[in-house]
C-alpha cells in the first residue's frame, strides 16, 4: 500500500513539472514551434553560442525561423527516440547519432561529422606547478 502511495506521489509531481514546464511557453512560442516552415534543431550545449549565431545569419539569409534547443546529447537523443519533432540533432556523442539511426529516428544518408574535439590540459597560475603538456596527466601533482 505504501509503494503504491509512493508510485502516485512520485506520478504527482512528475505530471506537475511538465504541466508547470509547458506552462511557461507563450502562445506564441508555441505556434512557431508548431509551425511546419520552422526549423527545428536540437544540439549539444556546447554549441549554442555558434549556433544562435548561425540560427540568425540563416534567419536574415532566407526569411526561415529557426528553433533551437540545447541540452546534453544523451537527453536530446531520448527526446528524438520518444518522438521529438526536430529536423535537426548535432549531437557531441557519435554514438547517440548511430543509435537514432539503428531506431530508424534518422536518415543515415544525412549524417556528418562536424567537428573534431580536442581535450584540454591546463594548469592553475597561483600554484607552482605549472607545467603543460600530455605527459603532465601522470604526473602526481595532478588531481582530478
Amino acid at each position: 500500500m505504501k509503494s503504491d502511495l509512493k508510485h502516485k506521489a512520485i506520478l504527482l509531481i512528475v505530471s506537475a513539472v511538465i504541466l508547470l514546464g509547458a506552462a511557461q511557453l507563450t502562445s506564441y512560442e508555441i505556434e512557431i514551434w508548431n509551425s511546419p516552415e520552422a526549423i527545428k534543431i536540437a544540439a549539444a550545449s556546447d554549441l549554442k553560442l555558434a549556433f544562435e549565431e548561425l540560427g540568425s545569419a540563416f534567419e536574415s539569409e532566407t526569411g526561415t525561423r529557426v528553433i533551437f534547443k540545447f541540452g546534453s546529447s544523451g537527453l536530446l537523443a531520448s527526446e528524438i527516440s520518444g518522438g521529438a519533432p526536430y529536423d535537426v540533432y548535432a549531437s557531441a556523442n557519435k554514438e547517440f547519432v548511430n543509435t537514432l539511426v539503428d531506431e530508424g529516428r534518422l536518415a543515415e544518408d544525412t549524417v556528418r561529422l562536424y567537428a573534431n574535439g580536442k581535450i584540454v590540459l591546463a594548469s592553475r597560475t597561483d600554484g607552482e606547478f605549472i607545467s603543460v603538456k600530455p605527459a603532465d596527466i601522470l604526473d602526481s601533482r595532478v588531481r582530478f
